[in-house]
């Protein structure tokens, strides 16, 4: 996950902008964040080894409500898996004090 969000620009800006002005549609701005988690879903479970053959049903499927229940379950497990390193990240930040030597 870390991986896939860190080597991507277009899904790291488009989950987590950069401060400033508006991005353009282009650079991420514009879409919504579903649209990010099913991008980095697609990036990390189109070829992998466990979950790839089933993932591939999901792409290829023909119904287009069936392959929207299917995408939102890989949007909110990928969606479930960042918020849960962004909490652990901002504890760990909090606990080590701003300037990450730790507090003293």
């Amino acid at each position: 996950l870390i991986s896939k969000m860190t080597t991507n620009m277009k899904i790291r800006n488009g989950l987590f902008p950069p401060p400033g002005g508006h991005l353009s549609a282009t650079k991420g701005g514009g879409k919504k964040k579903t649209d990010w988690h099913w991008k980095l879903a697609i990036a990390m479970f189109e070829k992998h080894d466990v979950f790839g053959k089933s993932f591939k049903l999901v792409l290829d499927a023909q119904r287009q409500e069936r392959i929207m229940a299917l995408r939102v379950e890989y949007q909110q497990l990928v969606r479930l898996a960042s918020h849960g390193m962004r909490s652990i990240t901002a504890k760990h930040i909090a606990d080590m004090g701003q300037t990450g030597a730790g507090l003293k």
